[in-house]
């Protein structure tokens, strides 16, 4: 995976991170920043995909099945994942394994983003530009991000896309 120097968010970044922290779906880090220029988690994206469908402060039944063998019972962000993975928004990889810390890359966003919005269904193509296409057929992909799709994204340049997806409008 080809992996850039990280660069300051635009001002379309600011303005998309902005409004999904007054949504409350996108939280800052403990000294005030939302970190938009730092590349983003996996886990961080299992709690965003909960708070967008509003699941965060809900009990999802199931979700305490969902099982990884990187995920200690003291890790933060399980409870997250459990809820992302039962909801079937994230899935895990083989051999029983999240990966949390890993960073997501551009496609994977774009992936996620399209089955959150049930919009999986007569794909065309071959992974990974079958799901870049869907997205820019369904209008979430940013004209402003120019990476290829095994690119890491950052935190602004998925805020972008999910502010992108919530503004959608789809038939």
């Amino acid at each position: 995976m080809l992996v850039l120097p990280i660069e300051a968010a635009t001002s379309n970044q600011i303005y998309a991170g902005k409004q999904l922290a007054t949504l409350q779906l996108l939280k800052g880090y403990e000294d005030g920043s939302l970190g938009l220029d730092q590349n983003i988690k996996r886990v961080e994206m299992a709690v965003l995909l909960v708070r967008i469908l509003g699941y965060d402060n809900s009990i999802v039944i199931g979700a305490e099945n969902q099982k990884f063998q990187d995920l200690s019972d003291s890790y933060w962000g399980k409870p997250w994942i459990q809820k992302a993975t039962q909801l079937q928004l994230i899935k895990g990889y083989p051999g029983g394994v999240f990966q949390p810390e890993n960073n997501i890359s551009y496609v994977e966003t774009v992936a996620l983003m399209v089955r959150m919005l049930k919009k999986e269904s007569n794909l065309t193509g071959e992974w990974p530009m079958n799901y870049m296409n869907r997205g820019k057929e369904i209008g979430i992909i940013p004209s402003t991000i120019h990476k290829q799709p095994d690119e890491l994204l950052t935190r602004g340049e998925v805020a972008e896309i999910v502010w992108n997806t919530l503004l959608a409008k789809i038939k």
